[in-house]
């Protein structure tokens, strides 16, 4: 009975009188800042920056090929037939969709390449 009592009372005051000697440290991490500065995201976004230059440039490129054969087309225009004329127009229509439909999906590409990076 006596240790009942002892043990009862014991287990009063230690319930009672807990006492945290814990240090509760909070510390926060820019992962953005990590990810920015990291060596090898910046090898991966000086890679990526280089191949958007590379397809910038193959577009712009091509862009100006359109163009120059859009302008060779106008300047025969009084030359040749209108029926040439007009097939000529709507080859060089075309060309021009799917150039635009390639552009599209090259820009679509590079910005989920850049997405996936972050």
């Amino acid at each position: 009975m006596f240790l009942i009592r002892i043990f009862i009372i014991f287990f009063i005051l230690s319930f009672f009188s807990t006492n945290s000697f814990a240090e509760n440290k909070i510390a926060y991490i820019n992962i953005d800042y990590i990810i920015n500065e990291s060596i090898p995201s910046k090898s991966l976004l000086s890679q990526l920056k280089s191949i958007e230059q590379k397809k910038i440039k193959k577009i712009n490129e091509d862009e100006n090929k359109l163009k120059n054969e859009e302008n060779k087309i106008l300047t025969t225009k009084n030359i040749i037939s209108k029926d040439e004329f007009n097939k000529r127009i709507s080859e060089l229509q075309k060309k021009i969709d799917i150039f635009n439909k390639k552009k599209k999906k090259k820009i679509k590409n590079l910005k989920k390449k850049k997405k996936k990076k972050k």
